[in-house]
């Protein structure tokens, strides 16, 4: 988690030096040797993996080349793009856009997954059931964003309908018996129930 916390505190340095107009020339300088030394060593350090199955001296040595590498290139558009001509600002350009590519990529491929496969998720999440008999049902509330809720559920024939929903404070095993409704009015259904052996009132509302 190092070197990818030292580049996003670096990508905000660049950010933030976009904003400021004049900057002195020869820091472009400084940073175009920077950013030719580092694709020098990146190439260098290519061919030793690829050819001879070896890198540079510890494993930080690849990552620091590569960091350099990408903050000298966003680093000389953030400071010096409307001083570039257009190849140039294409160029360095891809640098400083590169890390907003790739995290809106991250969030769009989240989200598309979310969108395609939310159904099949909840269509195969099973609420846990707390109560059920042939006329009535209390079981938790399902889905991807779902609260923590149970719900009470009435039984016809072929069809059930949520009466209400009351909030979760249930423990995980609880046992549920000997459910009897109350008051069902202005949309609130009180249910007394024995909760492990004990009487209790629930409140569902709609």
């Amino acid at each position: 988690m190092t070197f990818p916390i030292i580049y996003i505190i670096l990508f905000i340095a660049t950010l933030a030096s976009y904003f400021k107009k004049d900057w002195q020339i020869k820091y472009k300088k400084w940073l175009l040797y920077g950013h030719i030394i580092s694709f020098i060593l990146l190439m260098v350090d290519v061919v030793i993996i690829t050819k001879f199955n070896s890198s540079f001296r510890t494993f930080w040595a690849d990552r620091f080349i590569v960091l350099a590498f990408l903050v000298t290139g966003s680093l000389i558009f953030a400071m010096y793009a409307r001083k570039m001509n257009m190849l140039a600002n294409i160029y360095f350009g891809s640098y400083f856009f590169y890390p907003i590519i790739a995290a809106l990529t991250f969030l769009i491929d989240r989200m598309f997954f979310a969108l395609v496969a939310g159904p099949i998720i909840i269509s195969l999440v099973s609420p846990k059931i707390y109560y059920c008999d042939s006329e009535y049902d209390i079981r938790t509330a399902v889905g991807l964003i779902a609260p923590k809720e149970i719900i009470l559920v009435k039984k016809s024939w072929m069809v059930e309908s949520e009466i209400g929903r009351c909030e979760n404070d249930l423990k995980e095993n609880a046992r549920l018996e000997n459910l009897k409704i109350e008051v069902n009015n202005n949309g609130t259904t009180n249910v007394l129930v024995d909760i492990d052996g004990q009487k209790s009132l629930l409140i569902f509302e709609k």
